[in-house]
């Protein structure tokens, strides 16, 4: 995030706030201490600094509420994001993105669940997701990531089932990889006798997304869980669900 300038200056700044001054989309102005004033659209309030573009610039900027007035600052405790504001803080952060790469490996194990029993499988998983930050120049960090590993019914193939479920707070810096590993977990099944039975792992997917859940980039396999990554995020282990991840009565 950048500090802003007006003028050639850093601005220490007072936020001036209008009771109805809560809806992002409409300008608001702010003013340096010595009177310098500058038309921003408020993003986010956190505890510690406000996010804004500046009018006609879609960069994300933050001050700290240390160099706001205590009236501004009192101001802003009260502040609350409508739906258009956070749906314009998720946009701002998923543009503020660095260029990466994502990689799923579901690390499989398949063996005999018991002896002589060769066609009853016990299959594990021990996920392993790992991030490329292809950007020399900026870190990824601040963000979520949500990984899902799916299950498909042996017989009962239009029933999913979320095998496991990880959240990690994901930071690679620039120019860097890093792993991330889930826990294993292990299921049977039996697909090659009369007495088919069981789920057999189907696929994953990958949310990354901020801590109130707003989407910020998915992938999977398959594809379609990609377009539906509110569902994704929903996914509970154990659980059953039809092929559009809507829950099974």
């Amino acid at each position: 995030m950048i500090q802003p300038t007006f003028t050639g200056f850093r601005l220490g700044i007072i936020l001036v706030v209008a009771l109805a001054a809560t809806i992002v989309g409409v300008a608001e102005e702010l003013v340096s201490k010595d009177g310098r004033k500058i038309e921003v659209t408020i993003l986010t309030v956190t505890e510690d600094q406000v996010s804004f573009h500046r009018v006609g610039n879609k960069r994300v900027y933050q001050i700290p509420l240390s160099d706001l007035s205590e009236d501004t600052v009192t101001l802003l405790q009260d502040w609350k994001p409508s739906p258009s504001a956070k749906a314009a803080a998720s946009k701002a952060k998923k543009e503020s993105l660095p260029s990466f790469e994502i990689t799923f490996e579901a690390k499989k194990n398949n063996r005999a669940a018991e002896p002589r029993k060769e066609r009853n499988r016990r299959e594990s998983i021990s996920p392993k997701i790992t991030i490329e930050n292809v950007d020399r120049n900026k870190n990824l960090e601040g963000v979520k990531m949500t990984a899902v590993s799916f299950s498909r019914g042996v017989v009962e193939k239009r029933t999913i089932k979320g095998l496991k479920t990880d959240t990690f707070d994901v930071s690679v810096v620039a120019g860097s990889t890093r792993s991330y590993q889930c826990k294993g977990t292990s299921y049977v099944f039996d697909k090659a006798s009369k007495k088919k039975h069981g789920f057999k792992y189907q696929g994953y997917a990958v949310v990354l997304h901020d801590k109130d859940g707003n989407v910020l980039y998915g992938k999977s396999s398959p594809e379609g869980y990609a377009k539906i990554p509110k569902q994704v995020l929903a996914v509970e282990a154990g659980k059953s669900y039809n092929l559009n991840l809507e829950p099974r009565s």
